[in-house]
C-alpha cells in the first residue's frame, strides 16, 4: 500500500511578508507608464513610482526582480494580479519577447506564469504591462518562484496592497 500526505495551513493576515527559504529573493514593483514626447512626432514612455496608488485607466509596468545565490534549473515564476488590474484588450501583457530569458509565458485571468529552463546565479528582471481597471483597494498575493523538480528551491515576494481611484 502506498500513500502520500500533504499538510497545508492558511493563516489570515493583513500584510504578507516575503519568504526566502532557499535564499532566492523576489521583489515586485508597480510602476506607472507615462508618455513622453521626444521630438516633433515621436513619443517614448518613462516609468514613475506609484507607491501602489493608481488612477483608473493607468498603464502599469510590473517589474519582478529575482536574485538567486546559485544557478536554478526548471523553475516556475507565478505572479498573481491584484483584482482591480487586468491585462490589455488583446489578452496579452505586452511582454518584449525578444529580450526574454525565460522559456515560455502563460497568461491567465488572475495571474501570469513564466517558465524558466535555466537561470544562472545573479539578478534577473521580468517586466510586463497591466492596466488599472476597477476602483477600490485590492490585495495581491506574493509572487512565487518554485523549482518544478526541486521543491526546496523557493522564494516569495511580499504581498501587496494596491489602491485604484
Amino acid at each position: 500500500m502506498f500513500y502520500s500526505m500533504q499538510l497545508r495551513q492558511v493563516v489570515g493576515m493583513e500584510e504578507i511578508p516575503a519568504i526566502a527559504p532557499s535564499n532566492i529573493t523576489v521583489e515586485r514593483e508597480y510602476l506607472r507608464i507615462l508618455p513622453r514626447r521626444v521630438g516633433d512626432n515621436t513619443q517614448a514612455s518613462e516609468t514613475a513610482p506609484t507607491g501602489n496608488r493608481l488612477a483608473q485607466g493607468d498603464r502599469v509596468l510590473v517589474r519582478l526582480t529575482i536574485t538567486a545565490p546559485e544557478d536554478v534549473a526548471y523553475a516556475l515564476i507565478e505572479d498573481p494580479f491584484p483584482s482591480g488590474m487586468e491585462v490589455t484588450e488583446r489578452g496579452t501583457a505586452e511582454i518584449d519577447e525578444w529580450s526574454a530569458w525565460w522559456a515560455n509565458t502563460d497568461i491567465r485571468d488572475d495571474r501570469i506564469a513564466f517558465f524558466v529552463r535555466s537561470m544562472p546565479k545573479g539578478k534577473h528582471v521580468i517586466e510586463y504591462n497591466l492596466r488599472a481597471q476597477t476602483p477600490g483597494t485590492f490585495h495581491a498575493l506574493p509572487t512565487v518562484l518554485q523549482g518544478m523538480y526541486a521543491p526546496q528551491t523557493r522564494g516569495e515576494s511580499a504581498g501587496a496592497r494596491v489602491v485604484i481611484k
